[in-house]
């Protein structure tokens, strides 16, 4: 178990050295949740973080309200 264990932490530093070059932003987060989940830390860094990457942070049009603005024109 101990050598399974120390093969998982030489994959999440792996990893992490990766991510790091890649995007330095949230790399604490993604060291605690890799180095204190073990076995499912590299599944919860997956879902949480690439899943944010590929939605591009848009508001779907569904959930827009769509306003007719009212301008009321005074002539003088």
């Amino acid at each position: 178990m101990f050598n399974v264990l120390m093969v998982y932490f030489l994959i999440v530093f792996i990893y992490l050295i990766i991510e790091y070059r890649k995007d330095q932003k949230n790399f604490t987060v993604k060291m605690l949740i890799a180095f204190f989940c073990p076995f499912i830390g590299l599944i919860i860094l997956y879902f949480m973080f690439h899943h944010i990457k590929n939605e591009e942070r848009s508001i779907p049009d569904g959930l827009i309200k769509k306003v007719k603005s009212r301008q009321k024109y005074y002539v003088w």
